[in-house]
């Protein structure tokens, strides 16, 4: 891995342990493993989706020894207790094409399509007080 390269305007730059840094211009070459920290510093999850992301691997993945890209970091996608980063022994590129493969973006719904499940969702729904 390289080194983290000197984030311009990061106050904390010199004492931050984080591996990902918001303000880093190469973060699309840097890693992350689940146990290392996250940028507390920087900005709300509005400013940068990911860390929302990063703390939700952190929380639900167990495997410690797999590492994570930020481009899989950034990815829109569902985070559960099953995903498993990259292995460092084995070579990145089919990992990463495997991952992003199996790891698909959130779709979009458009709002006709978010009507349509709200009124599937109305009629499934049991009323409170009504024992199935």
């Amino acid at each position: 891995m390289t080194e983290k390269v000197q984030a311009e305007g990061c106050p904390s730059f010199t004492v931050c342990s984080a591996p990902l840094c918001p303000l880093d211009v190469a973060l699309d070459q840097r890693i992350w493993y689940p146990d290392e920290s996250i940028c507390a510093r920087h900005g709300t999850s509005s400013d940068y989706p990911w860390l929302k992301t990063q703390r939700k691997i952190a929380r639900k993945t167990r495997a410690s020894d797999k590492y994570y890209t930020f481009r899989m970091i950034e990815r829109n996608c569902v985070v559960g207790r099953g995903m498993v980063g990259l292995d460092p022994n084995r070579e990145e590129k089919p990992q990463l094409e495997r991952w992003l493969r199996i790891h698909p973006a959130k779709k979009k719904l458009t709002e006709e399509e978010k009507v349509i499940l709200r009124e599937k969702m109305k009629k499934v729904r049991i009323p409170l007080g009504v024992k199935s």
